[in-house]
């Protein structure tokens, strides 16, 4: 539940009540927490204070981002934050990571099609996919021209076709692939230089 909101509209406070019977709370953890959420003037999340719950001390847990609002770091005081590893814009390639055991590289070129699409359920076997969520939830999605290889935990690589992926910001992170996506189709070729002598 939302206990309240800032100046721009965007939910300032969060309320999450369990059920007495939730394994958390007969655990010991409290039935009741309250995470709070300060933003950027751009509308980006600034921290995020989290309760101290199940033997972690309260945590506050910053983010910082570049010229395009694309998540840069995610700075906190525990292992879980600290081994957060954003995904990133640069160049020509799209870099998308999920703790120590994912790090995908694609090329904007093989981008097919971007979408804003939040999903809450994910076909772990389906071939072709790789799925990053986080809490059960993607909200970009992702499909390839021609695949690129996603690791596993154990064995070669698979290739995907289709990527989805959670962002805080998804519209920002929509808006920066679309642009950069369009930049890379419509740049000019290069030129082949002159022609060889005979």
């Amino acid at each position: 539940m939302v206990t309240g909101y800032d100046t721009m509209g965007q939910p300032a406070g969060i309320k999450t009540v369990l059920a007495a019977s939730d394994p958390l709370v007969v655990a010991g953890a409290p039935q009741t927490f309250t995470t709070s959420t300060a933003y950027n003037l751009d509308g980006t999340v600034q921290n995020t204070i989290l309760p101290a719950v199940g033997g972690l001390p309260v945590e506050t847990v910053a983010y910082k981002y570049n010229d395009l609002g694309m998540p840069t770091s995610v700075e906190g005081m525990t292992d879980y934050v600290r081994s957060i590893r954003p995904h990133t814009l640069t160049g020509d390639v799209l870099r998308l990571r999920q703790a120590a055991h994912v790090d995908v590289s694609v090329p904007l070129d093989r981008i097919a099609s971007v979408r804003h699409e939040l999903l809450f359920t994910h076909d772990k076997k389906a071939e072709g996919e790789l799925n990053l969520a986080v809490g059960s939830q993607t909200s970009v999605t992702v499909e390839l021209t021609e695949p690129v290889d996603a690791p596993r935990f154990f064995g070669a690589p698979r290739p995907v076709r289709l990527i989805r992926c959670h962002a805080d910001d998804a519209r920002a992170l929509y808006r920066a692939l679309d642009e950069a996506v369009t930049r890379v189709r419509t740049a000019p070729s290069p030129s082949p230089g002159p022609p060889p002598r005979a």
